[in-house]
């Protein structure tokens, strides 16, 4: 990992580097904005979206570029819902999902949730893999746009 690299909360400057992110290095791909065309509503406003409403949304910068994001939204007074949890390939396996999930579960337990919860595709086996590392647990699984859902579940209070 670079000695470079910081986490710091969404800006509005980042909107089109964050988008860029998600365009490219997201599942997405295999579902285009066309077919749901809501897909990424939440990155067009992420201040009201997350910011606003007991949430929150940070970037990952790499020697001061946009390589890694995550975000949390509150579900109910006890648990937030993980979101937006990327990192550029090229960045990939170097920590850097680690410390942004990291920052979020320390984030969302200053803010009082006392679990983290996240659904992930089940062709995503590196992600479940990573999730799973970090001590997020099964808790469901369901079929999304005609693929499994693996949601995951973990205690951080």
């Amino acid at each position: 990992m670079s000695s470079d690299f910081t986490v710091r909360r969404y800006e509005a400057d980042d909107a089109e580097d964050v988008r860029n992110l998600h365009d490219k290095w997201s599942w997405d791909v295999e579902h285009p904005e066309s077919e749901h065309p809501n897909m990424y509503a939440d990155l067009d406003d992420v201040e009201d979206e997350y910011l606003e409403d007991g949430g929150e949304f940070l970037v990952g910068l790499d020697d001061g570029h946009l390589v890694a994001t995550g975000a949390f939204e509150r579900l109910d007074d006890e648990t937030a819902v993980l979101r937006r949890i990327r990192v550029d390939p090229a960045y990939q396996r170097e920590g850097y999902g680690t410390k942004i999930l990291d920052a979020l579960e320390e984030r969302a337990d200053e803010a009082g949730y006392e679990a983290t919860i996240i659904d992930e595709m089940g062709l995503n086996e590196s992600a479940q893999a990573f999730l799973e590392s970090h001590g997020y647990e099964v808790a469901d699984r369901d079929v999304h746009l005609g693929t499994e859902l693996v949601s995951y579940r973990k205690t951080i209070a």
